[in-house]
């Protein structure tokens, strides 16, 4: 087998794994994006669009604080769905006996994750975007959409976190993994204030990066056998 069709064989093995969870994190968003709308309707309705604006401007209030937990949430339970199958049902040893680089397998195995976490966030981005941008005015739609940015950023590295706690064969560093998932979760939900993380986009990507090269280092420790 060459190895674009072993790339296929991988990527359709996620998308079994993993289409039931896309179907109900979107039918989930679309139910919260519904409940979000009649929420903003109700608002405007009883208290005018002017009020709130005002509110927005003199308080910094946002509009989308309801879905704070929501992309940390898809996070973890898109780390689960993909990884726990591959441990306890044994699937990681068969992929890792492929004649396969075991570094372009987990690298397929993290894209597809991204790639899922990046179709449910964009939907959900996309169903607020077009709530707001009408009665909204521009500068105070920035202001709400700011705060999603970090809640987005944690859900990509919940998702990585998880997948090499998940991943991890002793119970040591999956222990220390949890500590340093606890720790950066609480940096990326510091401050529900808009733009405040404007300036830190950068080093939110690199504690990104850092959690995606633990899973690595997760599966290598399995394939050489480490366990506790």
């Amino acid at each position: 087998m060459n190895i674009q069709n072993m790339l296929h064989a991988l990527f359709y093995k996620e998308w079994m794994k993993t289409r039931w969870f896309l179907l109900i994190t979107l039918i989930t968003l679309i139910a919260l994006s519904v409940y979000f709308v009649i929420v903003f309707q109700n608002i405007v309705e009883r208290k005018d669009i002017s009020h709130l604006l005002i509110m927005m401007l003199t308080r910094k209030i946002t509009l989308v604080q309801l879905i704070k937990y929501v992309p940390i949430g898809i996070g973890l339970g898109m780390a689960l769905v993909q990884f726990i199958p591959e441990m306890y049902k044994k699937c990681l040893k068969l992929t890792l006996h492929l004649p396969f680089p075991i570094t372009l397998s987990t690298g397929v195995m993290l894209t597809w994750g991204v790639f899922i976490l990046s179709i449910c966030f964009a939907s959900h981005f996309m169903v607020v975007f077009s709530t707001l941008h009408n009665p909204i005015p521009s500068e105070l739609l920035a202001q709400s959409l700011s705060v999603l940015i970090p809640w987005y950023a944690a859900g990509f590295f919940a998702y990585f976190m998880v997948s090499a706690i998940v991943l991890e064969p002793t119970w040591t560093s999956r222990i220390a993994y949890c500590l340093i998932m606890a720790l950066g979760l609480r940096i990326y939900l510091l401050s529900d204030q808009p733009f405040a993380y404007t300036h830190f986009i950068g080093e939110m990507l690199v504690l990104i990066f850092l959690a995606a090269t633990f899973s690595w280092r997760s599966i290598h420790r399995f394939k050489i056998g480490y366990q506790d």
